[in-house]
């Protein structure tokens, strides 16, 4: 990638987070947090990707809730269980996102991050609504760096405090990521470089 790309990629990403952070700050936070797991988690899988490609990897990290700046404030801040109408809003976001992002000259693996985060392995993921240029999507073709930020994104949302529930603590988040993994909801790809991430951070 030619340096004046890589710049302009720099300020979008800059741009974009601080649109974020204006509408929704504990989203941004959340995206800060989840691109330095998924940093972290890198470390712990060494030479799968190029340095060009871990960069595309941690962007996707860092916007992968971009979308949520679309999604009304009074959905995504309900200290409640949303009801379904108002669950398909915010299962909109991945969408809103990647038409955002779409047209700013991102790596395509970014694209596909902030898309296809919440996708699973066992087909029940959303966007809800796939068109003729993406698939159903499930274990056999949701690409690694996807999985690898959904990691990271299902980590960082179990361990913070919400509205309506106290985070878990990083073995209890493991327990429950465990419990995902097995149940072939979430990939088990990247399950040891979770497993080295959380006993490297709980360490006495």
């Amino acid at each position: 990638m030619a340096i004046a790309d890589k710049v302009q990629q720099i300020q979008s990403i800059k741009v974009l987070l601080n649109q974020l952070k204006t509408i929704d700050e504990s989203t941004y936070f959340h995206c800060i947090s989840v691109s330095f797991i998924t940093e972290e988690l890198l470390k712990r899988i060494p030479d799968k990707w190029t340095t060009e490609e871990q960069e595309a990897i941690i962007a996707g990290a860092l916007l992968h809730d971009i979308g949520k700046a679309f999604v009304p404030f009074h959905i995504q801040g309900s200290s409640q269980t949303l009801d379904f109408n108002r669950k398909i809003i915010m299962q909109t976001h991945p969408n809103l996102g990647y038409e955002l992002i779409k047209e700013c000259g991102f790596d395509e693996i970014t694209e596909e991050i902030v898309l296809l985060h919440h996708e699973r392995s066992d087909g029940s993921g959303y966007p809800v609504f796939n068109t003729d240029e993406f698939p159903v999507f499930n274990e056999s073709n949701i690409p690694d760096y996807v999985v690898l930020v959904s990691y990271a994104d299902m980590l960082d949302a179990l361990i913070t405090n919400k509205p309506y529930r106290a985070g878990l603590s990083m073995q209890d988040a493991l327990i429950q990521m465990e419990k995902e993994i097995d149940s072939g909801k979430l990939s088990y790809r990247f399950k040891k470089a979770l497993i080295d991430f959380i006993e490297d951070n709980t360490k006495q």
